[in-house]
């Protein structure tokens, strides 16, 4: 299983404000750590080998987390999708993408 990095959630963030504007930054770089630990402790102690599952968690630590300034919600679909196509699995856009993510955001 291929996860992604703090450094990519970072870089996930900064290409979502450049692309669709928003405040960029985070109060503390070290909350990608913390999100990206959350996940793969996750993964580990409870066993997860779907990546499905494991994709959903990346999509419901970032939108809840909080770490950026701004575009929470975008940098966590865009997560989500990045751990789903870098473990071989091709994904699609849909319209039900952005309101899973608000879901996911909400609780």
């Amino acid at each position: 299983m291929r996860h992604i990095s703090p450094e990519e959630l970072i870089a996930l963030h900064d290409a979502n404000i450049n692309r669709y504007g928003g405040l960029p930054g985070m109060s503390d770089p070290g909350r990608a750590e913390a999100i990206i630990g959350r996940v793969q402790a996750r993964v580990a102690y409870e066993e997860i080998t779907d990546l499905f599952e494991v994709s959903a968690t990346y999509l419901v630590a970032t939108a809840r987390g909080h770490i950026f300034n701004d575009a929470n919600k975008r940098t966590a679909l865009n997560s989500a999708l990045l751990f789903l196509r870098r473990n071989g699995v091709q994904v699609f856009d849909s319209p039900e993408l952005a309101d899973l993510t608000v879901g996911a955001a909400t609780g």
